[in-house]
């Protein structure tokens, strides 16, 4: 399973989606901390959900970090996220 897949199974299995984008940007980062060479370790999630509604910027991060702990665990290592309420 690649890291796209893995994520996108975590973030399917814990909040409610109506959109979700995940995009590798990981070859941006080529030789910078947290290159492992696997050229999946950089990620850009665009996600919107309810379940983000009455959530601060702040919370809403730490609901998808949280959801990813387990991804971070098999070598991801950023994520940037725009997380939009619906």
């Amino acid at each position: 399973m690649t890291m796209e897949e893995k994520i996108k199974a975590a973030i399917g299995s814990k909040i409610n989606i109506n959109h979700l984008q995940v995009v590798n940007e990981s070859h941006l980062h080529s030789g910078h901390a947290g290159d492992d060479g696997s050229g999946e370790t950089h990620y850009k999630l665009i996600i919107a959900s309810p379940d983000f509604n009455g959530l601060s910027r702040v919370q809403r991060q730490r609901l998808v970090n949280n959801t990813l702990s387990g991804c971070f665990e098999d070598g991801l290592h950023a994520v940037s996220m725009e997380l939009i309420t619906v």
